[in-house]
C-alpha cells in the first residue's frame, strides 16, 4: 500500500499507473500459536483491510493528480 504522497506529482519522481485490473491484496499476520502474546494482531489486520478499502474507494472517486 502506498501513501497518496508517494504517488503524487513530485518533481523528479516517476509515476506509473497501476495495471488493470488492480492486484488483489490480502493482509496476513504471522503470530505464535499462543495468541495471548499478540492479542491485537487480528484487530490490526482488520483495520488495515478497512483503511486500504476506503483509500481505494476514495482514489477511484477522485484519481490522484486530478
Amino acid at each position: 500500500m502506498l501513501s497518496r504522497l508517494t504517488i503524487a506529482s513530485t518533481p523528479g519522481a516517476v509515476h506509473r499507473e497501476l495495471t488493470r485490473p488492480r492486484l488483489h491484496r490480502q493482509i496476513y499476520a504471522v503470530t505464535a500459536v499462543d495468541t495471548t502474546l499478540t492479542p491485537l494482531a487480528p484487530t490490526f489486520t482488520t483495520l488495515l483491510s478497512q483503511v486500504s478499502t476506503e483509500l481505494a474507494n476514495a482514489w477511484a472517486a477522485q484519481p490522484v493528480g486530478v
